[in-house]
């Protein structure tokens, strides 16, 4: 999706917000509160049968018959979708200072610790909004503490500089096999620029407690090629 799920979308598939919503005050919902990134649903819940994905996919049968099915990416689909075919630092070049960022993304630095609806900030040059920044996004990848994209090819020639070497082909998918999911992009908290391109860390697969909403994981969905 050029957005990740929003908690309006939530409730058309599923009936009803989850029980902890960004947005919820003691009056009541903040009227924006439907177009604010999901992040109160952990990875099991909305991946498992009857959840999210079930039934949007069902909703979107034809005739009974299945159509191709929505999703969550692997992480060489992600990285693909938020880097759009750039070789810069961040999508939007090689500053990495506030100013440069300010325009794309909702941070430590300019989010004023909390979520904001989707689509306020600029989107990549392929139209995807939010890729980094207000919610980590969860893929189908397990988390490992090495990170592929980030590693380099081996040389045996150590006068190479860091920034001159390659960097190791994204495979798809990297981890097959884990105990938490992957996460990508960083959240309204993280440092500003949310690790340039990417940002990697692990989120939990199972149901939270009940500060769970201090959690800022959401889902952004793709979409199987028929």
């Amino acid at each position: 999706g050029i957005f990740p799920v929003t908690y309006g979308q939530y409730r058309q598939v599923m009936g009803k917000y989850p029980l902890y919503t960004d947005g919820a005050t003691s009056g009541g919902k903040r009227p924006d509160v439907a177009f604010r990134p999901l992040a109160a649903v952990p990875y099991n819940t909305f991946m498992q049968e009857g959840g999210f994905v079930a039934l949007l996919n069902a909703r979107c049968a034809y005739q009974g018959r299945p159509v191709a099915g929505f999703g969550l990416p692997t992480e060489a689909q992600w990285e693909c979708m938020a880097r759009a075919g750039t070789e810069t630092k961040a999508y939007w070049g090689d500053g990495l200072n506030l100013a440069d960022y300010d325009p794309y993304e909702w941070c430590s630095g300019n989010s004023g610790s909390g979520q904001h609806p989707v689509g306020l900030k600029l989107p990549n040059p392929w139209g995807f909004y939010d890729t980094l920044g207000n919610v980590n996004e969860y893929c189908c990848d397990f988390y490992s503490a090495t990170d592929p994209v980030n590693d380099l090819v081996p040389t045996d020639d150590d006068t190479i500089p860091l920034q001159d070497r390659e960097p190791v082909p994204i495979v798809d998918p990297f981890y097959e096999t884990g105990s938490s999911r992957l996460l990508k992009g960083g959240s309204y908290g993280s440092v500003g620029n949310c690790g340039s391109r990417t940002y990697n860390s692990n989120g939990d697969n199972s149901e939270w407690y009940s500060g769970q909403i201090s959690y800022p994981n959401g889902f952004r969905l793709c979409r199987e090629a028929n």
